[in-house]
C-alpha cells in the first residue's frame, strides 16, 4: 500500500497556501463569510482539469465516492454540484486569473534557459487565438449568431516552453486585429502571426500604413499606439515560410 503523497497532493504543492491566501485576500474580501472556501474551489477546478471531469455532476460523484481521499487531498468541506455552481457564479473571477499570472511567470522562468527557435537569439512568440463553442442554453450571455455560443481565446505563446505568456478571453465577434493592441510587447523580440492578422495596418499602429511583404531592405516605420501612449519600432514583414506565416520584430523606442 502507497504510504505517500498523492500525485495530485505532489502537484498543488507548486502553488504556496500562504500566496494564494495573500491572493485571496487582495481579490476576494467576500470570502470569509462563504462556507465554500476559495481554496476548496481551486482544488475543486484543478482535480476536473486534471481528471477530464465532464460536469459538476461528474466532479461531485468523484470526490463523494472516498470522502477519506478526498480529505487526504486538502478538501475540507463537501464538494457538491449546487456549491460548485454558486461558486463559479458569485466568486470573483480575478483571484484565478492573478493566480494564473504569477504561475505563468514561475514557469516561464524555468524555461528561461532553453534553447530558442528558428535559430533566433532572442525569445520567440506565437500569437493565435481559437473560439470556444458553448452551450446557448446555458450561457445566453456568449449569444453570437443567435443560435450559437461562443468565446475567443487569444494566447500569446512563448515558444521555449511551449508555455503561455499571455491569454485573453473576449467575446466571439472581438476581431484579432483588436486585441494585437492589448498584447504586451517586449523589446527585441520576434512574434510570429497568420498572415490575415499581420496584414492589417492597425498591426503596425497606423491605420493608413499596411505592413510590406516584400522581402528586401524595407524601411522601418516607427508609430504610437493610442490606447498604449508608447511609441514602437516596427519594421517591415515577410513571410518565412510556405505556410503563410509572418515573423515580425519589435524593438522598443522609448515613449512617445
Amino acid at each position: 500500500m502507497n504510504a505517500g503523497k498523492m500525485i495530485f497532493t505532489q502537484v498543488l504543492e507548486r502553488v504556496p497556501h500562504w500566496e494564494f491566501r495573500r491572493l485571496e485576500q487582495a481579490h476576494d474580501s467576500a470570502d470569509g463569510r462563504r462556507q465554500f472556501s476559495a481554496w476548496d474551489h481551486f482544488l475543486a477546478l484543478a482535480f476536473a482539469q486534471m481528471t477530464f471531469r465532464e460536469s459538476l455532476r461528474d466532479i461531485e460523484a468523484c470526490l463523494s465516492t472516498q470522502p477519506a481521499v478526498a480529505y487526504h487531498m486538502g478538501f475540507r468541506t463537501r464538494v457538491t454540484r449546487s456549491t460548485l455552481a454558486r461558486a463559479n457564479e458569485e466568486r470573483e473571477w480575478r483571484l484565478f486569473a492573478a493566480l494564473a499570472h504569477k504561475l505563468i511567470a514561475r514557469a516561464r522562468r524555468l524555461y528561461a534557459d532553453e534553447p530558442g527557435v528558428l535559430d533566433l537569439d532572442a525569445p520567440v512568440y506565437a500569437v493565435d487565438s481559437t473560439l470556444i463553442d458553448l452551450s446557448l442554453a446555458l450561457c445566453p450571455w456568449a449569444n453570437w449568431t443567435g443560435t450559437d455560443a461562443a468565446v475567443k481565446l487569444h494566447t500569446l505563446l512563448d515558444l521555449r516552453g511551449p508555455l503561455p505568456a499571455f491569454v485573453a478571453v473576449t467575446p466571439a465577434e472581438y476581431g484579432d486585429v483588436l486585441w494585437l493592441d492589448e498584447l504586451p510587447i517586449e523589446p527585441g523580440s520576434f512574434y510570429v502571426m497568420d498572415v490575415d492578422t499581420s496584414t492589417f495596418a492597425v498591426c503596425v499602429g497606423s491605420p493608413r500604413r499596411a505592413p510590406s511583404s516584400s522581402s528586401g531592405s524595407d524601411p522601418t516605420c516607427a508609430t504610437t499606439s493610442p490606447r498604449r501612449g508608447r511609441s514602437i519600432a516596427r519594421p517591415s514583414c515577410a513571410p518565412i515560410n510556405r505556410f503563410g506565416s509572418m515573423v515580425r520584430t519589435c524593438r522598443s523606442t522609448g515613449r512617445s
